[in-house]
């Protein structure tokens, strides 16, 4: 069984011809939810949103439409190219008739690329919806969006946007994109920055009780973590890459800025030193000496000279 067992509900999520039979549907469907519906609900979740289709539990119910609304899309996707030709004895043939001619190709595309909008969207919605009812759904905790390890620095994709002061429209589908970026950002560069014993002194930055001055190099770690995330996103290099990689796939929007029409350089890229230096200064004013260079200054440690 999936989501949507009819094709009745397939067509209140996408535009379908009045005769398409569901058993032609049906491979998609199973196919999409497995792809894309099942690695953000969970299979616990799904089980019992399928054995609960008829159930008329409000938040069950609400949850089914937001779902059933992704994955008709996503089903639409997959089904665009593959069921717009025939196969059969004389290999791969498309239907001809006096009065319907096949779609141009372009065509195709961008009711596949509209469809694929959508799916994101509506899945988007319901991320929010169960960020919003979580303890109407235990089973969730058991997805794999749920179980992948989250930052040290930022929980969700608000505290990214609102202490990173990086534009990703708070979408919990980008936040989730960038997280690998962001956690290795955070191990191969925050932690040499800063030093290993600042960063175990800091611990989990939102429940630890912090001193004014780690309060304000966290404030200063945030944002260049943001920054260098951002960069590395909207990289020319990235771009080509994933222009690429022909993966379905959410690519998740982080607009490149510039300072001007004559600098051609990221602006993230700047905001990064920007906060880099930030975090040195603060790590000065803390007495700290995160470049490793040796201090004389002190009555422990003498320089001694023979010159003659």
């Amino acid at each position: 069984m999936a989501l949507i067992n009819n094709t009745d509900t397939f067509k209140q999520t996408v535009k379908i011809g009045k005769n398409v039979l569901f058993e032609v549907l049906s491979p998609f469907i199973k196919d999409a939810q497995r792809f894309y519906i099942e690695p953000y609900l969970g299979r616990p979740l799904i089980a019992r949103l399928e054995a609960e289709l008829a159930d008329s539990e409000t938040k069950v119910a609400e949850l089914l439409v937001y779902a059933q609304r992704a994955l008709g899309p996503f089903a639409y996707m997959l089904a665009t190219h593959e069921s717009s030709i025939g196969f059969g004895d004389s290999g791969h043939t498309v239907t001809r008739t006096d009065h319907l001619a096949p779609a141009s190709d372009a065509k195709v595309e961008r009711a596949r690329e509209s469809a694929e909008f959508r799916a994101w969207q509506n899945m988007e919605a319901m991320l929010q919806f169960l960020d919003e009812n979580q303890t109407s759904f235990p089973e969730w905790e058991q997805s794999r969006y749920r179980r992948n390890p989250r930052p040290k620095y930022f929980r969700t994709a608000v505290e990214f946007q609102l202490l990173g002061m990086v534009d990703i429209n708070n979408s919990r589908l980008t936040f989730e994109k960038l997280i690998e970026l962001i956690r290795r950002i955070e191990r191969a560069e925050v932690i040499d920055l800063i030093t290993p014993e600042v960063d175990l002194q800091i611990g989990d930055p939102f429940t630890n009780i912090l001193s004014n001055s780690e309060v304000v190099l966290v404030q200063s770690i945030q944002p260049y973590i943001a920054a260098r995330a951002a960069a590395l996103h909207t990289s020319q290099t990235t771009r080509l890459q994933r222009s690429r990689a022909g993966e379905l796939e959410y690519r998740p929007v982080i607009r490149p800025l510039y300072e001007d029409t004559t600098d051609t350089g990221n602006y993230y890229s700047q905001q990064a030193d920007y906060w880099k230096a930030k975090i040195i200064k603060t790590l000065s004013d803390m007495g700290i000496d995160q470049t490793g260079a040796l201090k004389w200054n002190t009555d422990e440690k003498k320089l001694f000279c023979d010159i003659g």
